[in-house]
Formats: C-alpha cells, sequence, structure tokens
C-alpha cells in the first residue's frame, strides 16, 4: 500500500460590501464577502489543492485559471470533485483531512460541525475523518487586520 500526504495554503482578500462568506461548502453571515475568481471558498480551495499535491499534480490555476472567463462564479464543489476524481483515477482513497481555517470574525464556533458534516458529506467519507480547526492571527498580517481569509489544508491518501 502507498501512502501520499498532500498541503496547501489558500487565501483571499475581504470584500467589506459583502454580506456572507462560503466556507467548506456553507454559507456563513460574516458581513462581507471575498473576493475571488470563484465563489472564494477557501476551504474547499486548499482542500482540493492538497489533493492534487498529494498526487503530484499542478495546483489550482494549472486546471482553474483566474484568467478563464468561462469558469468565472465555478463553484468550488465543482473544483473539489474534480480533484476527487483525479484521486480515485489514480487508484486512491482518502484516508483522512484536516482544515485549519485563519480569520478574525465571525467566529466560526457554531459552524466548524457543519463545515465537517458537509466536507465528509461531498467526500464521502466518515466524520471523523475530517478535522476542521479555526482560529485567529492575534492582529497580525492581513488575515488579523481583517483584510482576508485563509485556510491550511493536509489530506493523507492511500493506494487501494
Amino acid at each position: 500500500m502507498k501512502i501520499k500526504t498532500g498541503i496547501s495554503f489558500d487565501i483571499h482578500r475581504i470584500d467589506k460590501s459583502g454580506k456572507e462568506i462560503v466556507l467548506g461548502g456553507v454559507n456563513i453571515p460574516a458581513g462581507y464577502s471575498l473576493i475571488a475568481h470563484s465563489d472564494g471558498d477557501v476551504v474547499l480551495h486548499a482542500l482540493s489543492e492538497s489533493l492534487l499535491s498529494s498526487l503530484g499534480l499542478g495546483d489550482l490555476g494549472t486546471y482553474f485559471s483566474p484568467n478563464d472567463e468561462s469558469i468565472k462564479g465555478i463553484s468550488s464543489k465543482e473544483i473539489l470533485n474534480f480533484a476527487l476524481n483525479k484521486v480515485i483515477e489514480y487508484g486512491y482513497s482518502i484516508s483522512n483531512v484536516c482544515l485549519h481555517i485563519f480569520m478574525e470574525k465571525p467566529k466560526l464556533k457554531h459552524y466548524k460541525e457543519l463545515i465537517k458534516e458537509n466536507i465528509a458529506h461531498m467526500m464521502n467519507i466518515d466524520l471523523d475523518s475530517v478535522s476542521v480547526h479555526a482560529g485567529t492571527l492575534e492582529g497580525c498580517g492581513e488575515i488579523g487586520k481583517e483584510e482576508a481569509v485563509g485556510c491550511l489544508a493536509n489530506c493523507l491518501i492511500c493506494s487501494k
């Protein structure tokens, strides 16, 4: 059996004129939105790219160019499905994923379990194979100054 890991980080700037963000496929009232070519779901972007990374494939921009107007507004669920199909195509299954969301507001205490359940459902894996954490950057950098939201994703895949 072959075991591989993948890691990725995604970040998007905040648009203060928006009202909600999407994290892990869950709509969250935030008083802002995220600037992106897609729906801006940093969780699914980081997760998808970590899966591609584990297979030694290109980054998200290789497959979903921000200059491609035909995919403007694409759902990040489609991006995740693309990465999941690559995992299957290469003969692997997902063992577990770990996600750490970085943002100052809103607090995700009431959303982490919903995000976890949604990701487990989208990936067709057990709930205990998904870990979702959230934290602030204590006022440091763009995220800490409430100018951006980011997510770090790590995955473990195993050959079938």
